[in-house]
């Protein structure tokens, strides 16, 4: 189905919410494209075609002003491929989600963070790492991401342990304070300047032995018809 100038116009401006990194904006477009009824992988294709130039970097680094930089890109290509294999398993009124969520991470994927200083945006652990004393605008929080294409296999950082800048998080996200009460106590009776990191094993497992899939290092994985082992 060939692309027409209305049509056109609709990609132009997808690329240019995607470029300015407006999640919401994108999504609105891609919204219009869904109403026009453009195959979904031709919108596959051209939300590939504008993120590409930034994902052809190995390793997910790019060069941002002379500096290198980590892109959460592993994200938004597997998403993009889940956008075209899963609609086969899903009634015809649904087949366009998985790529809703596709075209929601493409923006976020092209802002730059600054793993290799252990250092990440705001926006990604700001409720609950603890901010950068030099820079508040990012948090000390780190991913460790595995090469050829596995992703991000270790995540971790400093939690908060001020009381006060936990609960202004907690308002500043629109979250029920009462949720979180019993990890609040741990900051009111009592802690310490603390950190950690969590891996996930299968992850590991799959890039080390240059597995295709997940699920194949997963002993009893979740299948579409199967729940429990």
């Amino acid at each position: 189905m060939a692309v027409i100038a209305k049509d056109a116009a609709l990609y132009a401006k997808l690329e240019e919410r995607i470029l300015a990194r407006d999640q919401v904006g994108a999504s609105q477009v891609y919204y219009d494209l869904v109403r026009a009824e453009r195959p979904l992988a031709e919108i596959v294709r051209e939300t590939v075609r504008i993120h590409a130039p930034y994902t052809h970097v190995p390793y997910h680094q790019r060069i941002d002003a002379g500096y290198f930089r980590f892109v959460n890109n592993d994200h938004c290509l597997l998403s993009s491929r889940t956008s075209v294999r899963l609609p086969a398993f899903l009634p015809a009124s649904h087949r366009y989600l998985p790529m809703a969520q596709t075209i929601w991470y493409v923006p976020t994927g092209l802002d730059p963070w600054n793993q290799l200083l252990g250092r990440a945006p705001g926006h990604y652990g700001r409720r609950a790492y603890k901010p950068d004393p030099n820079r508040p605008e990012v948090a000390l929080g780190v991913d460790v991401l595995a090469p050829e294409g596995y992703g991000e296999i270790i995540g971790g950082g400093e939690r908060i342990a001020d009381l006060d800048l936990l609960l202004a998080r907690i308002k500043e996200h629109d979250l029920p304070q009462d949720a979180f009460e019993w990890y609040l106590d741990l900051r009111r009776y009592g802690t310490v300047p603390h950190g950690g990191f969590g891996m996930g094993i299968e992850r590991v497992v799959s890039w080390i032995c240059g597995l295709e899939h997940l699920r194949e290092a997963i002993p009893y994985p979740r299948m579409l018809y199967r729940m429990y082992p």
